[in-house]
């Protein structure tokens, strides 16, 4: 039995995440003893993802020098049988019971806070740690691995599949079509054409998604800053290329729905807003669960609730969390997730903002999406029409293509349209 679980926590990822649950009164001192040195080697092995045993011994030789000489002896005994490694379904038989404890002590945390009257969604919070504890046991599988053929992934990527940026060449050229699970950050200071961006890019994305997912699987836009019925006349105007005065004559005319429902693909209610003013990530995976979009944007993304709140969290943890959990959530369901953010005081009055210039985040938000795209403006009057589009970050860089990318395009907010001449 110890044995078994000295071998099972030898990898630092499982020691990190499994420690803390071997229980104690269960374990010989010895053992106990064993996985303190694991912490000790990793610290002085920080490059290390697995134990090596004759560092190990080495260590424990060097910094045990005045120590007694039979509980040295016997650690050293301990550490040389790891060389006799067990049986790998003893081992994930271990493994899985570790990660149940740890299951059951985090969920009675939960249950207790909950009790204690903290605000907590408990329905949700305790289907996400399933979902993880499933996800780590199913990792945690020796023999379990990524079969998929190099040719099949290849394809993929030079088949360029899923959706595509087409109105701006920045954006088209350098970011590989966009599938199920990823992340994207929309970043722009106040007032500066997150909105009108989104709404161009969700009417260009429609008649793609329709194609793909015959019509089955909607474009969904969370609302919770101001009315969503505001966001809707601005979705038709990108769609079309039209004012606001444009579009009320065509609506006089009875031509305004019949335009619109060609350009996003020939389904009207595709793209469907919904004000979620409030709503916690919980109640945004119930929306997601009923109607299943294909792609789900967040405006604001901060301004959500967290299912549970962050103890002793301080403004930047809770953002780097909550952008986790949507990260996450996209995942699961298997959705393009976009979600919006200003950009800082740091980077006013730039075209192109730097990379740490997002509110409330140096390294949170960037950490937790695949493809970053701002947003830049200038508080030149001269210069109101004219914005800057870049990517710091882009997981999705197309072959032959740098991942970051610098655009000057021109905005006509009018239209809710972003042209740099060169859609396609």
């Amino acid at each position: 039995m110890d044995n078994l679980l000295l071998s099972a926590l030898s990898t630092k990822q499982r020691y990190n995440s499994l420690k803390h649950v071997v229980p104690q009164g269960m374990v010989a001192p010895d053992t106990l003893a064993l996985l303190q040195w694991y912490g000790a080697y990793y610290a002085a092995f920080p490059e290390r993802d697995v134990v090596d045993i004759d560092e190990l011994q080495s260590l424990v030789r060097l910094r045990s020098a005045h120590a007694a000489t039979e509980s040295v002896q016997i650690t050293l005994h301990l550490i040389e049988q790891l060389r006799n490694k067990p049986d790998d379904t003893a081992i994930n038989g271990i493994l899985g019971q570790l990660y149940e404890l740890d299951l059951s002590g985090r969920a009675a945390a939960l249950i207790e806070k909950y009790q204690r009257g903290d605000e907590v969604d408990l329905a949700y919070e305790l289907s996400r740690l399933s979902q993880q504890a499933v996800r780590s046991k199913a990792s945690a599988t020796p023999d379990d691995y990524i079969k998929t053929g190099i040719g099949e992934l290849l394809a993929e990527v030079s088949d360029d599949k899923g959706l595509k940026f087409r109105r701006i060449a920045a954006l088209r050229e350098h970011i590989l079509g966009l599938q199920g699970g990823a992340s994207i950050a929309i970043a722009a200071r106040p007032d500066k054409g997150k909105t009108s961006f989104i709404a161009s890019v969700l009417t260009d994305f429609a008649p793609q998604v329709v194609q793909m997912y015959k019509g089955e699987r909607p474009i969904l836009w969370l609302n919770n800053e101001g009315s969503g019925k505001r966001i809707i006349p601005r979705i038709y105007q990108a769609a079309l290329g039209r004012d606001l005065n444009e579009i009320i004559l065509m609506s006089n005319s009875n031509t305004l729905v019949p335009a619109y429902t060609q350009a996003v693909g020939g389904v009207a209610d595709l793209i469907r807003v919904k004000d979620m003013h409030g709503a916690s990530l919980a109640q945004i995976e119930q929306v997601i669960e009923a109607q299943r979009p294909a792609v789900v944007v967040a405006d604001m993304l901060a301004n959500f609730r967290l299912s549970s709140a962050v103890n002793g969290a301080n403004k930047a943890d809770a953002v780097e969390q909550i952008w986790q959990e949507w990260r996450e959530l996209m995942v699961r369901h298997d959705c393009i997730g976009m979600a919006t953010v200003q950009i800082s005081v740091e980077g006013g009055n730039m075209l192109y903002p730097p990379y740490s210039a997002l509110k409330d985040s140096k390294t949170g938000i960037q950490g937790a999406t695949d493809v970053i795209i701002m947003i830049g403006s200038l508080d030149n009057p001269d210069a109101q029409t004219i914005r800057g589009m870049s990517s710091p970050k882009n997981k999705f860089a197309a072959p032959g293509k740098p991942s970051c990318f610098q655009s000057e395009v021109y905005f006509d907010g009018a239209r809710c349209v972003f042209n740099d001449g060169t859609g396609a």
